[in-house]
């Protein structure tokens, strides 16, 4: 079941968070925070111009998708980001990836937003990721490059 969060999720999806950090080959390598993930909760659990869906399977959070709603410095459009997504490995490749994104449309749609983005680092370059998000009407507008200091 797609679901919005409630305050009482909050320690399953950092969880769900800190796997995703570990998954990650950009974030691993340096530190989790507890306490940063803990405010970020805070700031996307129950407020009208974010979103926080969970995917809950046999009574357990196995997914989620965090978004919110903002302006452009170029044009006067408004636009829903997705800042998380996040599926453990075992409960892919099923509809639940479409479905959360569906819902991240509808979320967009509901506040307004002109244009929906949506990016992601946890597998690297997987052109499975661009075939996804074709068959969801979304254009590939270039890539997410990292660079350590």
């Amino acid at each position: 079941m797609i679901r919005q969060a409630y305050v009482t999720d909050k320690g399953a999806v950092l969880n769900l968070g800190w796997h995703m950090w570990k998954e990650s080959p950009v974030y691993e390598k340096y530190g989790w925070s507890w306490g940063k993930a803990g405010q970020m909760f805070d700031r996307y659990c129950d407020k009208p111009d974010k979103l926080m869906l969970v995917y809950e399977k046999d009574a357990e959070i196995v997914g989620m998708l965090l978004a919110s709603t903002h302006g452009q410095f170029y044009t006067d459009i408004k636009v829903a980001s997705q800042q998380l997504f996040y599926i453990y490995p075992i409960h892919r490749g099923g509809s639940t990836a479409v479905r959360l994104m569906k819902k991240f449309e509808s979320f967009g749609r509901y506040n307004d937003c002109q244009l929906l983005n949506f990016s992601q680092s946890v597998q690297g370059v997987d052109d499975r990721w661009d075939k996804f998000c074709q068959s969801l009407g979304y254009t590939h507008i270039g890539n997410t490059y990292f660079k350590d200091l």
